[in-house]
């Protein structure tokens, strides 16, 4: 990618792009959090509108990236990694002449005291069809901020259960009933340990 296509993209982002911050909490340690992204290839097990993402370099440093877009649209791009520390963070933007720009940062820390690993994910995003494309994403549900906010809960459901509720406001996992509180006490939990901030900006 050359230099004047990182600055040409950049502006893109800072005039109509999408920034959304998310991030949750999951009780698995920062390596196994950051093994699960890094193949890529699952990601669409728990980003619902994801339908694969396939290596296209034989380093696993550029993925190609199939998802549904608007109208149910197939939209397909391909990304590189552009940083990559194991066990704490990975970072991709897409290449040049794809359907879809984006960039985005998902970052590991393990807290304190066994409290599980903050989970932070930030995506720049160019929506097809610029401003009204997202105008028309977001009056029907269908927005980049709503599809980070279920792929962070779906994640974490995956990660610390092994399988996905299929329904929202299903209880998160199986075979945990005789927790304290029952199920609607861990639903309530991890509905707060979900996305505490989402912003749209520019």
């Amino acid at each position: 990618m050359t230099t004047k296509h990182n600055d040409e993209q950049a502006h893109r982002f800072f005039e109509h792009g999408i920034h959304i911050k998310g991030v949750t909490t999951v009780m698995r340690s920062a390596a196994d959090l950051y093994q699960a992204w890094r193949g890529f290839t699952d990601l669409p097990r728990f980003i619902d509108h994801l339908r694969s993402v396939e290596p296209v370099a034989a380093n696993g440093q550029r993925t190609r990236w199939t998802t549904r877009g608007p109208a149910g649209k197939e939209l397909t791009w391909e990304a590189d990694i552009i940083n990559d520390e194991p066990g704490r963070r990975i970072s991709w933007k897409s290449v040049q002449g794809g359907q879809v720009e984006t960039a985005g940062t998902i970052a590991f820390a393990e807290l304190p005291h066994g409290r599980g690993t903050r989970v932070d994910v930030v995506l720049e995003y160019v929506p097809p069809g610029g401003k009204l494309g997202a105008a028309a994403a977001k009056a029907t549900g269908d927005d980049a901020r709503t599809q980070v906010r279920e792929a962070l809960h779906r994640f974490r459901q995956m990660m610390e259960t092994g399988e996905v509720a299929n329904a929202k406001g299903q209880a998160v996992g199986a075979g945990r009933d005789d927790a304290p509180g029952g199920s609607d006490q861990r639903e309530t939990d991890g509905n707060l340990r979900d996305v505490a901030g989402m912003e749209t900006g520019r």
